[in-house]
């Protein structure tokens, strides 16, 4: 139950982000920013949330672990360059994205490959 919600999540930022690519497409003929860069990892996102989805052991290892990186280099940046009390929210930000891999740990058994 767990991962569907967070399938569901995952999947609707991707067609957001997959949505925002297409809308770009005249602007950026026209000379303004292109962002069809994001086309793939939106697609990568919309295929790692159908896994989540569905329960697939293997799109939860690869969201908790793009997850955890994220988080773990959000703490390290911000002690090393950003300033004492905007830290205190980065950090706290950043711990927040390791959550999926604790949620991962929990839930494993219920995952199917």
């Amino acid at each position: 139950m767990t991962f569907r919600a967070i399938g569901t999540i995952v999947i609707a930022f991707a067609i957001v982000c997959l949505l925002l690519v297409a809308v770009n497409r005249y602007p950026a003929a026209h000379g303004g920013r292109d962002l069809s860069g994001g086309t793939f990892p939106a697609t990568a996102l919309l295929v790692i949330g159908v896994g989540l989805f569905f329960g697939k052991r293997l799109a939860a290892i690869l969201f908790a672990l793009i997850t955890g990186i994220m988080g773990v280099w959000l703490c390290i940046g911000s002690l090393i360059s950003v300033p004492m009390p905007f830290a205190l929210i980065n950090i706290a930000m950043g711990l927040g994205l390791l959550s999926p891999c604790i949620a991962v740990r929990r839930h494993w058994s219920e995952l199917k490959w």
